[in-house]
């Protein structure tokens, strides 16, 4: 297992949080990464040295919107 860094941020002046914990790879750290932030907020994971992800989550659709049966016909 590998050390992992997750550098959330918060937008405020005192800077990033930090976690680290052990995980079996980077999909894996990603995964953790994705639980911990809120959609927005930026997120980087780190592996010793190496930046391995960085970004923000897109917001998680509400709820799926049903189209009217003769829409679907159509298509």
């Amino acid at each position: 297992m590998k050390i992992y860094e997750i550098r959330i941020m918060a937008g405020r002046q005192a800077g990033p949080d930090i976690y680290s914990g052990s995980h079996l790879n980077d999909h894996a750290a990603v995964r953790r990464a994705m639980m911990l932030v809120k959609p927005r907020q930026w997120v980087e994971v780190w592996c010793g040295a190496r930046c391995i992800y960085a970004g923000s989550p897109a917001p998680k659709p509400s709820g799926m919107i049903a189209q009217p049966q003769s829409q679907l016909s159509a298509n």
